[in-house]
């Protein structure tokens, strides 16, 4: 059966939420009150084997309603409760399941994290920042229950804001919600879920008023801090449709988009910036920007997005020219939107969505020593690099204005690299390519080579290689562990 999963952010700004299906992103639903603030009494910690109730949402109708369940102490660890709900124990939780879990929580995480002798919970609150501790008792509350579905939306866990506030629904502590359906606690998907959520914990308490995106692509960024890689299938349906927007909008994102850019961030900014950008006192891409100067070797939120969109097509990171690789990673092969094959000269004009990176790749001739790229009309908002294929590393530069580049004699195609750091809906940029020692009368027009698929006839010698869906709402199926990702949650 196709499974589609989401995790569901909900912050002091939002009273609505969207949910993605297999069609696509339903209506808007709102459900959900901000939270009232004020003081919580302090609670006693509980014991093994005790009995609670705890506020729940019921997911299989939308708007979710609130219900109770109980559940039972299974787990007390330095930093976490786990309780498990009634009637769960001993087939879809069991013991190994809670030990595994209190281990990966409290003590060791898996080779690849920032420090395999340090737990989730140590790991994010030296990287992102302090949890918080609304109830008196810091540890924190690991709920696992069998969540409902919605039509063919499944969800693998979600951490509500209310939980942290008084209210009559409102469990008033620091608590995650975590589905036992598909997966046992302790699967390293589970792991990483939970490693996500708490971020989102972590971060709604010190910075509530940043964007989504950037929320996203932190959690993600502490899910690889924690060693667990486990988003590849949302990175896999990411790199089939790159023109995706990073940003997605005010209810949604792409998790394969922000899993990457999450990724990056950590590897060029360090544990230092994500505590930054956890921390920053602005927004948006100026967070980003803010918390990359003095942690990087970036300066400008438009360079660190160009660089960014080159690492995923070439996944080099001992490249001479830049970062344009990770090392934590290994990224499939990103999708070329256009191969131009017909020689040049030729002026190749793309049209992209703000957050959006795009690839087109240009076939070369040998006997020639020198390119000319010239970028044509305004470039405020997309910045691009050549990258030289036939060689490694692959030569890299960020093209501005008019430049002569020599070529290599192996090199034997260059992809255009352009990512569109605004933030509107559409920008455009048009190159214009030529040998340098081309006729002087060999004549440019708009259509040299450049046929989309439905206008190209067999002997086209350039064709339109996007064939994935644009649809923001793209998700993988399967049923794999990598197959449930985050799609179109927030927390």
């Amino acid at each position: 059966m196709r499974r589609i999963s989401f995790l569901l952010i909900i912050s002091l700004l939002f009273s609505a939420i969207a949910f993605a299906g297999g069609s696509g992103t339903l209506n808007l639903l709102p459900f959900n009150e901000p939270p009232t603030k004020g003081a919580i009494e302090p609670k006693s910690p509980p014991v093994l084997e005790e009995s609670r109730q705890f506020w729940i949402w019921d997911l299989s109708v939308m708007p979710p309603t609130d219900t109770q369940i109980t559940a039972i102490c299974k787990g007390i660890g330095s930093h976490a409760y786990i309780f498990v709900e009634d009637g769960r124990w001993g087939t879809d939780v069991t013991q190994t399941d809670v030990d595994a879990v209190l281990l990966a929580w409290d003590q060791q995480t898996p080779s690849g994290s920032y420090d395999s002798s340090k737990g989730i919970y140590d790991i994010e609150t030296q990287i992102f920042g302090p949890a918080p501790d609304v109830d008196g008792d810091p540890p924190i509350y690991l709920l696992y229950y069998e969540f409902g579905e919605y039509g063919s939306s499944s969800f693998d866990g979600f951490f509500r804001i209310q939980d942290e506030y008084p209210g009559e629904h409102s469990n008033q502590t620091e608590l995650l919600h975590l589905n036992t359906k598909n997966y046992h606690p302790s699967n390293p998907y589970m792991l990483g879920v939970a490693a996500h959520e708490f971020n989102h914990m972590i971060h709604m308490m010190i910075h509530p008023d940043n964007d989504l995106w950037i929320q996203e692509s932190l959690a993600e960024a502490a899910m690889v801090t924690c060693g667990y890689f486990t988003d590849t299938a949302w990175m896999n349906a990411y790199a089939n449709n790159p023109g995706v927007s990073l940003y997605g909008n005010t209810h949604s994102v792409n998790y394969g988009a922000c899993f990457l850019f999450g990724a990056y961030f950590y590897e060029q900014a360090g544990p230092q910036g994500c505590w930054d950008l956890v921390h920053a006192t602005t927004v948006g891409t100026p967070s980003v920007e803010e918390a990359l100067v003095g942690n990087s070797d970036f300066t400008s939120f438009p360079q660190f997005m160009g660089d960014w969109s080159v690492a995923n097509y070439l996944d080099e990171p001992d490249n001479p020219d830049g970062p344009y690789g990770y090392d934590l990673i290994d990224v499939p092969d990103m999708k070329i939107k256009q191969t131009y094959e017909d020689p040049l000269p030729l002026e190749i004009t793309g049209v992209m969505t703000g957050g959006g990176v795009e690839y087109r790749k240009v076939m070369l001739e040998g006997g020639h020593s020198t390119v000319e790229i010239e970028l044509l009309g305004d470039m405020d908002s997309v910045i691009l690099h050549a990258v030289f294929l036939g060689t490694e590393p692959a030569p890299v530069y960020e093209l501005s204005d008019s430049q002569q580049i020599d070529l290599q004699e192996e090199s034997n195609a260059l992809v255009l690299s352009a990512a569109a750091f605004g933030e509107g809906d559409s920008y455009s940029y048009t190159a214009s390519l030529s040998y340098q020692d081309a006729e002087d009368d060999d004549a440019v027009d708009d259509d040299s080579g450049a046929v989309d698929d439905d206008m190209a006839d067999d002997d086209s010698a350039a064709y339109d290689d996007d064939s994935a869906n644009d649809d923001d709402d793209q998700t993988p199926t399967g049923d794999d562990d990598d197959s449930g990702g985050k799609s179109g949650c927030g927390c």
